[in-house]
């Protein structure tokens, strides 16, 4: 079991990292990617016997996100995780096992036929993901999980809270016994901590998965910025510019 998922580990930190390669070689100006860091807080609602729920401990997780703007409306976004999770199987429950979640999905700018003040973007997001998860005891290869829905960005370069947003919609969720969750949500509220375009930001934010059956919440802290910054920090180690 244990190799068998440090392979899977390894395969998919392979996929990830050529993919995020070939996006930056081709797609120029529009690429882009932001590491991410934090902790989050999990709780978890069942109606089974014997289960732990209630609040977690804080979980420190880590994780890149890339976009790639493929036209002047439709954005192209991938991202890899290493968190932990809720997820159950039958009469088995298992409370924050560690996991890599690999997502892929779209973005659609409806800003055309919704009008909204100039700085702010309404979009149209489906996205797809799989959730492999390490000594797990659920007899289970992966989990995966969808959404659709609409969010709302704030674009405004100049401010503190630029690239913050709300995401609401619906979507299966195989971490539960209840595939199809009646509502799915994502907000992230993010501050630049100085006036760097490139620089950290600090961020809060809250993920909401409900619906007939059990129920999952999330809130995170945490720290973003450009994920070529690790690219720069490994050239000033080598000596480079």
């Amino acid at each position: 079991m244990k190799k068998q998922w440090q392979l899977k580990r390894a395969m998919l930190c392979t996929i990830f990292s050529f993919l995020l390669l070939v996006t930056c070689a081709y797609a120029a100006d529009d690429w882009s990617a932001d590491f991410d860091i934090g902790l989050d807080v999990s709780a978890y609602n069942t109606d089974k016997a014997n289960a732990d729920e209630g609040f977690s401990d804080a979980k420190m997780f880590l994780g890149i996100s890339a976009r790639q703007r493929l036209s002047e409306r439709l954005s192209l976004i991938e991202d890899v995780h290493f968190r932990s999770l809720n997820a159950e199987l039958g009469d088995r429950i298992g409370r924050d096992i560690k996991a890599v979640n690999v997502g892929l999905g779209a973005e659609y700018d409806l800003s055309r036929w919704i009008k909204l003040r100039s700085q702010t973007e309404f979009y149209l997001k489906a996205a797809t993901g799989f959730l492999f998860l390490e000594n797990s005891g659920l007899d289970q290869d992966n989990f995966n999980t969808n959404f659709i829905g609409f969010g709302w960005r704030y674009n405004n370069p100049a401010s503190k809270i630029d690239g913050s947003y709300i995401e609401i919609g619906t979507g299966a969720s195989e971490r539960f016994d209840s595939s199809w969750r009646f509502i799915k949500n994502d907000i992230k509220f993010l501050y630049k901590l100085n006036d760097s375009g490139d620089g950290w930001k600090a961020f809060i934010s809250s993920g909401l998965d409900i619906g007939t059956g059990d129920d999952d919440f999330r809130f995170a802290i945490g720290l973003t910025r450009d994920a070529l910054f690790v690219a720069d920090l490994l050239k000033g180690i080598a000596g480079k510019k």
